[in-house]
Parts: C-alpha cells; sequence; structure tokens
C-alpha cells in the first residue's frame, strides 16, 4: 500500500494527537496503594538505595529497576514527577504495541488499536497506578519482542523477551500465546527465540520462590486440587464474561460517564474534533479493507484463556472492572480493542460509532476519577500531618483508622486506599508518625468481647483491654470506643460494596459465592 507525504503527514499528526491525549489523561495522578508503602520503606531505611533487588522484587527483578527504583527520588506530593513517569512508561508501551499490530493492519490502526488497548476502561489500575503498570509493560515488551523478532532484529527481540519475563509472572500466557503464533505462520525457530527467555524465567522463578523460599511471595501454590482448580477456572470465565459484556462492564461505563466534568467533556469533544479533521482528510482516504487475521486472534483467545488458568491456579485475583485488582482484565482488552476497531473500518455503523464514542468519554472519566482520587488522598495526608493528637498517642496501643477505605466510584467501591492496614500505616508513617501501630477498621471485621479479628484477613486479630482509640480520616478527628460499644461501632460503618452482586439482595447468589469461595464471605 502506499501512501503519500501529505497522508504520512497525516499519520504522524494521528501520532502527536493520541501521545498528547496520553500526556492528558496521565498527568496529575499520583501515587496509590502499594506506591505509599514503598515511599515509605524507603524512608525508614533512611533512604539507602540497594543496587540489587529486595523484597518482592526477587521475582520480578526488572520491574525493581523500572520502578521501585523511583521511589528514593521523589516524595509523596511530587505529582509532577510521578505522573511523567508513568506517561513515559505508557506512552512507550502503546509505541511497542503499536509496533506489533501494524504486522497485520494499517499503522494508523494499529496505533488506535494500542492506545485502545492500554486505555480499555475495564483495567484502569495497569495505566494510573505505578506498580501496577506491571502488567501493561510485561505485555507490550512481549508484543514489542515478537514484532522485533519478525522483522528480523533477533538479538533485539530475544533481549527485550528477557525483560519482558523478568518484569512479572503475568509474561508466561503472552510468551506461550506469541509462540504458537509464529508456529501457526511455521517460523519454529523465531518461536523458540520467543519463548526461550520466559522458559528462563521459570526456572528461575520457581528456584527463587518454592525451592530456596529467599522471596517472601510466591504465586504457586503448595498443592492443587483439581476440584478447586475447575471452580477457580469457571468462576474466571463467568466474571470475565460480566467484566467485558455484562453488568460489570455496563456499569463501569455508567459510572466513568459520571465522573465527566465539564472540562473533560470540552476537552473529549476538541480531541474527537481534530481525530475527525485527520481521518476525513482527502489524503488518508483508503478503498481497502482490513482482514481479519484469524491466526492472530486464535493467539489473542489463548492469551485470555491461558491467563485466566494461570489466575485460577494461584487463586489470587478473579475478574473484575473494579478496584485495583481489574488489572487482570488487561489480557482481554487486547483482542477486544483489535476486534471493534477492525469492525469499526470495515463496518462503520452508527452503532459501532456511537460505542466507541462512549467508550471514548468512559475513558476520560476514569482518567477525572483517579485525579480527583489524588488529590483527596494529598488532603488526607496533609490532615494527619497537620493534626497535633498524632504526637500524643502512645507508641504502644494500636491506632485504628477508619474512612477513606476506598474512592467512591458511583455505587461502588472503587480505588483502594485505607482498605489495607499498611497503606494506612505508610500513610500516617509518612505524614512524620513512623513509629505508630496503624490498623484499618471497617465492616468488615468482628469483636467478640475480647478480640478484635478481621474477617477478610483471619491473621489480624487483636485483643481488646478496656478501649480502643480511633481515627476517622474523613473527619479528621479521634474518639475513644469502649469495649461494649466496639460491635455497634463497627455496625456503623459503611459497608463497602466492591462489586454489583453487593447492590443487589439476591440471598442464593450470595450463598453459592460464600460456599465456593469462602475468602470472598467478608463481602456479604
Amino acid at each position: 500500500m502506499k501512501f503519500s507525504y501529505k497522508s504520512q503527514l497525516n499519520t504522524h499528526s494521528l501520532g502527536f494527537l493520541v501521545y498528547t491525549f496520553i500526556f492528558y489523561l496521565i498527568f496529575f495522578t499520583g501515587y496509590f496503594s502499594d506506591d505509599f508503602s514503598e515511599i515509605n520503606r524507603i524512608n525508614e531505611n533512611n533512604n539507602q538505595v540497594s543496587a540489587i533487588p529486595t523484597f518482592n522484587y526477587l521475582n520480578i527483578p526488572v520491574l525493581y529497576y523500572t520502578h521501585y527504583l523511583f521511589y528514593y527520588f521523589v516524595d509523596y506530593d511530587n505529582i509532577f514527577f510521578i505522573s511523567t513517569i508513568k506517561f513515559l512508561y505508557t506512552a512507550i508501551c502503546c509505541y511497542m504495541v503499536s509496533k506489533f499490530f501494524s504486522l497485520f493492519v494499517d499503522s494508523r490502526n494499529a496505533l488506535i488499536i494500542s492506545f485502545l488497548f492500554i486505555f480499555w476502561p475495564t483495567h484502569d489500575s495497569t495505566v494510573y497506578w505505578l506498580l501496577g503498570q506491571y502488567l501493561m509493560i510485561t505485555m507490550s515488551f512481549y508484543l514489542y519482542s515478537y514484532y522485533l523478532i519478525e522483522k528480523e532484529f533477533i538479538f533485539t527481540g530475544i533481549l527485550m523477551a528477557f525483560l519482558a519475563s523478568f518484569i512479572s509472572y503475568g509474561s508466561s500466557p503472552v510468551a506461550i500465546s506469541l509462540a504458537i503464533l509464529f508456529i501457526f505462520n511455521k517460523k519454529i525457530k523465531k518461536s523458540f527465540f520467543l519463548i526461550f527467555p520466559n522458559i528462563i524465567y521459570i526456572v528461575y522463578y520457581i528456584l527463587v520462590s518454592k525451592v530456596f523460599a529467599i522471596s517472601s511471595v510466591s504465586r504457586i501454590p503448595d498443592s492443587i486440587q483439581f476440584i478447586s482448580l475447575i471452580k477457580n477456572l469457571i468462576f474466571q470465565i463467568i466474571s470475565s464474561l460480566d467484566s467485558n459484556f455484562g453488568i460489570g462492564f455496563i456499569l463501569k461505563l455508567y459510572y466513568s460517564i459520571g465522573e465527566l466534568k465539564i472540562t473533560s467533556v470540552l476537552m473529549g469533544l476538541f480531541i474527537l474534533l481534530i481525530y475527525f479533521v485527520i481521518e476525513n482528510n482527502k489524503n488518508v482516504k483508503k478503498t481497502y479493507k482490513e482482514i481479519f487475521d484469524f491466526k492472530l486472534i486464535f493467539a489473542l483467545t489463548l492469551i485470555i484463556l491461558s491467563s485466566m488458568l494461570m489466575f485460577a491456579v494461584s487463586g489470587g485475583y478473579f475478574q473484575t472492572p473494579f478496584n485495583l485488582g481489574n488489572r487482570v482484565l488487561i489480557y482481554s482488552s487486547l483482542l477486544l480493542s483489535y476486534i471493534i476497531i477492525l469492525f469499526y473500518k470495515n463496518y462503520p455503523s452508527i452503532y459501532i460509532k456511537i460505542f466507541l464514542v462512549i467508550i471514548f468519554f468512559s475513558i476520560i472519566g476514569v482518567s477525572s476519577h483517579w485525579k480527583s482520587q489524588t488529590q483527596n488522598q494529598l488532603d488526607v495526608i496533609n490532615n494527619i500531618e497537620r493534626n497535633n493528637v498524632f504526637s500524643r498517642i502512645s507508641h504502644e496501643q494500636i491506632l485504628f483508622v477508619t474512612g477513606n477505605q476506598y474512592s467512591q466510584f458511583g455505587k461502588i467501591s472503587h480505588i483502594e486506599f485505607f482498605s489495607e492496614s499498611h497503606v494506612a500505616e505508610a500513610s500516617v508513617g509518612i505524614a512524620g508518625q513512623r513509629l505508630l501501630k496503624v490498623k484499618t477498621l471497617n465492616n468488615a471485621w468482628d469483636f467478640d468481647g475480647l478480640i478484635l479479628q478481621d474477617r477478610k484477613y483471619k491473621h489480624r486479630n487483636y485483643e481488646v483491654e478496656d478501649s480502643i482509640h480511633i481515627y476517622d480520616s474523613e473527619k479528621n478527628i479521634f474518639t475513644v470506643i469502649p469495649t461494649n460499644q466496639i460491635s455497634f461501632f463497627i455496625e456503623t460503618l459503611p459497608k463497602n460494596k466492591r462489586h454489583w452482586i453487593q447492590l443487589i439482595q439476591i440471598r442464593q447468589l450470595q450463598n453459592l459465592i460464600n460456599n465456593n469461595f469462602p475468602r470472598l464471605k467478608y463481602l456479604f
């Protein structure tokens, strides 16, 4: 296919528009969840830089260098710096994925597919949460590795595959599926080049996490029960269908649109206007249709299925478009983005156009939500820093924190903040009170008159003598609750809604989940 100079100029204009839009979406989003724990850990160690991976990063050593080291150079409120880092990684990933898809479609369509894959609204945590970017990066690196090897840049492609593999345990579904795609195209040697680095990583992961047990985190269970595996896999499939096509997906789009502000709507309309001007330029009109590559479709489908099998084995995540755990849905978005853009280009019906416009504004709404939560978190930590009562709390007692468990996304509890004790304690430490023992208290706790226990994490239980000290992070006030009022106080705390099933009262459905997945009982 041939393009004129003007056509190439318009292609570059589209690229400039896409990357400018990425900058707009990401800028003024800050740190979230485990980011605060990492910052606090570095502060406690007096900012002593370690040249080799430590802690949980032994399993994923490349991520230590790509992400963790940045925490040494910025404070929690340096939004400009961390936004820039997230933008650069996202822009690089968008470029890499677009190069992969350019092997199958026009480069302009490849760029749009790449953008949609990265910003598909069901897995926003893979973009806006710095530590959550690992799946976006490991997938993008492996897709780019395929492109390089296909273009005969063998050494660089293998090197990229090594980086992709050692960034995350989530690299294996992509590595296996892309290697099979090479096999489908009768390129056995290239298939080996692509998969070999991941085989090395799998061996390394087993040695580090299981054989020598020098890493504290392992996604490989000690034993695998067949019945449990089948249950988990079925749950993965059902929750994936809901998250990508069902009520979960519809609610994510609906609540995303509800997050739009006047300024973000105007920005969206402006971006759309520029896009349609570029697309409707007579120099880029095309007389051909893109062809669906069914080998590619099979490989992208295999990525989804193998990722669900991986999560079914580990038992750690289920498919949901809400909470930071929604990062697992990034595997599905690769196929969905490819199919929807090819349908749009080949069969540009009004329904597909409307759907893509909804997705577009949903993406902007999600960005607005993360920006709002960034500011809220900064305000909460600043309140803690300015509150003089903290300095009078004994370091021997436990301070329980309520409020700001999650961001509120419509009726769903979305971005985790003080839902986890280690984040609450890290945030208090960042605010200058590193010696305080801080635990999160919410509606998922029980008190039997002596022991206060977390239903989600059974090992978290604390003996209470005569009272507990509470810090309400939303009202910025302290209270003391005597033992005879603790149960009542817990009942008054808001119940976090982490899935749409909690919004309805179908007891049979809730019982089905509780009986087959006991770890989710705390939700009901």
